[in-house]
């Protein structure tokens, strides 16, 4: 299982698209985790229109990157995370492609 752990602030329309995008990887099994550090929490509703989306609502969010991380990583079930902010962007099969690396005997 791997855990996508994305952090946003202020920005629900851009996270709208992005979420489309990141929830159509081939890769499986994967979940989606969104942590958002606005005043409000903006983003619930962009995260909910996708099915494979936990969210947490991180307030006084401000400079708080490491804060935000953090409380994805105590949300996620995964065993590999990978740690994205919303204004990234991923190819189709980019998931795909970064987990191919950790079959390799080599990689620790």
């Amino acid at each position: 299982m791997v855990s996508v752990i994305i952090i946003t602030r202020n920005r629900p329309k851009l996270l709208e698209d992005y979420l489309k995008r990141v929830t159509a990887q081939s890769y499986s099994p994967f979940e989606v985790i969104v942590v958002d550090s606005s005043p409000k929490s903006r983003s619930e509703q962009p995260a909910s229109k996708c099915g494979k989306v936990k969210f947490c609502f991180l307030s006084n969010g401000r400079n708080r990157m490491t804060a935000s991380r953090n409380l994805g990583i105590q949300t996620a079930s995964g065993q590999i995370l990978v740690f994205l902010d919303d204004d990234s962007m991923v190819a189709d099969d980019w998931l795909a492609q970064l987990i191919s690396s950790y079959n390799d005997p080599r990689v620790g």
